[in-house]
């Protein structure tokens, strides 16, 4: 998923997905959970899957698992990534 993500994005892409996979603990299914709903996300805006749908899919795996995370929170902290 590293490998498809970063090479459809910008040149930072790989570090902007590295960030996201450092700020989260998941499971093997977790994984697939999110990898699933970011395909979705994406085929429902007609397009590829980016690391803006990655955080939308992250916030509703954890809504299910009864935790709190903000896509916008996460979102906000990939585009602080690029001002630097």
């Amino acid at each position: 998923m590293e490998r498809n993500l970063a090479a459809g994005d910008t040149a930072g892409g790989r570090h902007r997905f590295r960030l996201l996979a450092g700020r989260f603990r998941l499971t093997g299914g977790n994984i697939q959970n999110v990898a699933l709903a970011a395909a979705f996300l994406a085929a429902q805006a007609g397009g590829v899957v980016s690391l803006v749908h990655v955080p939308r899919a992250i916030e509703r795996d954890f809504d299910k698992m009864g935790k709190s995370v903000s896509s916008d929170e996460l979102m906000a902290e990939l585009r602080a990534l690029d001002r630097f």
